[in-house]
């Protein structure tokens, strides 16, 4: 299970965004990027691996490089995604456990929309963090009272 960040813009559209690292940013850095929509990142360091590999003749130095980007990315990826996000208009509606961000947006219709940004409830079977309006526990299913 991973905590996931909801956002959602005026027009109803909703995107779920984990919290913490990326694997994907780590392995894909550029190719993440893309994916994810953050095209002046995934240029940027697509642009210098090329440009490195123009210059550098010593591979092990584009290696570290390249490690050391996706490690960058893996640990601010997901931060940079919520703040493309909010500038395009999205606002944070909820934070929730999931185990995919199509299953946090899902989970949505057991726990409401309403905002929130901290969470100080905990389901009593399972201990996962809840939200104060919640139904059910987003992890194990159990029903609040």
């Amino acid at each position: 299970m991973a905590t996931f960040n909801i956002y959602k813009n005026p027009s109803g559209a909703m995107e779920a965004v984990k919290r913490g690292w990326s694997w994907p940013g780590f392995f894909f850095s550029w190719i993440w990027a893309f994916s994810k929509g953050l095209y002046f990142i995934g240029a940027s360091i697509l642009g210098g691996l090329i440009i490195c590999s123009l210059f550098i003749k010593e591979i092990v130095f584009i290696y570290i490089g390249s490690s050391l980007v996706g490690l960058w990315l893996a640990a601010e990826g997901n931060e940079l995604k919520e703040k493309d996000l909010i500038q395009k208009g999205y606002t944070k509606i909820n934070t929730l456990l999931a185990e995919t961000p199509e299953g946090a947006i899902a989970s949505l219709s057991n726990v409401g929309t309403s905002e929130t940004t901290d969470n100080d409830s905990y389901c009593s079977d399972c201990g996962a963090p809840s939200l104060p309006n919640a139904k059910f526990c987003s992890k194990c299913g159990v029903k609040f009272d």
